[in-house]
């Protein structure tokens, strides 16, 4: 089937479903191929951009950040605490484990300009990477096997849902590394279905799937750029440390699922989470805990800063 006359992935019910995996796996996102080899003949190579960051302001001492999103009101960041099995491949620089927390509750806070708290909301989001606010409430991306999925928050610090990732065991559908809200919708980096889904928040019915495209190993943050109907999600390579790592964002066309473009971020720049547009700028955390990373190996760990891309 030609690439012109796939249409992106509508998934429905019993055969339905069926089917949309198929297209699924014969989209054109997952037939690009890994993102370093030459295209097939005839197709034009996906083009390359480079970032640089500028920090913004720095988190609260001591939290890893691994959320950020904006709201009428200002800047939100979300922390992220380790406990239990997953707690033991995070170490210090000089081979100290990582304490494990003794109040797994994670905080989202409302920021200033300048980096200061303006309002502090205790959520019951679990080892928390994806985060966004949208229809007046905080939505966490949990990442702890029992305490998968998403948790809905109110600004007054009630848990108001939790639900799963579709398509899964109904009790826990896997893992999230992203989150974001676009005009009304929800959109979930889910890391078991390797794809950015669009989900009603209130029927939970999964509208669309963007498949992750070939030739990354680690998926992030992912915020849709409604300047050009884009999907952004920051991928990574499976690194051991911030001197071998190489982050970047891939592009996708939010109809189609195709790879637009790739993003790379220059040395020396912040090693990107969390993705978010806030007053028309792109902006990210740099969490200081990273999957393969000694803690706060980058030098810019605990950072809220934007990227530019030239």
């Amino acid at each position: 089937m030609q690439a012109d006359k796939r249409e992106f992935l509508t998934l429905g019910l019993g055969a339905g479903l069926g089917l949309g995996f198929a297209q699924l796996m014969a989209s054109p996102a997952l037939a690009q191929g890994p993102a370093s080899e030459a295209p097939p003949p005839g197709r034009k190579p996906i083009p390359h951009r480079k970032a640089t960051t500028t920090v913004l302001f720095k988190a609260p001492e001591g939290k890893f950040i691994n959320g950020v999103t904006t709201s009428p009101q200002g800047i939100w960041i979300c922390e992220q605490k380790e406990s239990g099995g997953p707690n033991s491949q995070y170490k210090y620089k000089d081979g100290r484990p990582l304490e494990p927390a003794s109040d797994l509750h994670e905080s989202a806070w409302l920021m200033d300009e300048k980096g200061n708290v303006k309002k502090t909301v205790i959520t019951e989001g679990r080892n928390t990477s994806g985060f966004t606010f949208g229809n007046n409430s905080l939505w966490m991306g949990c990442n702890m096997a029992g305490n998968n999925g998403v948790v809905q928050t109110s600004l007054d610090s009630k848990t108001l849902s939790h639900r799963q990732v579709p398509f899964g065991p109904p009790q826990d559908g896997g893992g999230i590394h992203g989150l974001d809200w676009h005009n009304g919708k929800l959109w979930i980096a889910a890391l078991r279905l390797r794809a950015a889904v669009r989900i009603d928040p209130i029927t939970w019915n999964t509208e669309l799937m963007l498949p992750f495209p070939a030739g990354f190993d680690r998926f992030h943050g992912c915020a849709y750029d409604a300047s050009n109907d884009t999907m952004l999600v920051v991928t990574g390579n499976n690194s051991t440390g911030y001197a071998n790592g190489t982050p970047g964002i891939a592009r996708l066309n939010a109809k189609t699922g195709n790879l637009v473009e790739i993003i790379d971020f220059a040395p020396n720049t912040c090693d990107p989470h969390g993705l978010t547009f806030h007053q028309g700028k792109l902006i990210s955390c740099d969490a200081g805990l990273h999957p393969g990373w000694p803690l706060w190996d980058s030098p810019y760990s605990g950072a809220i800063f934007e990227i530019h891309i030239a």
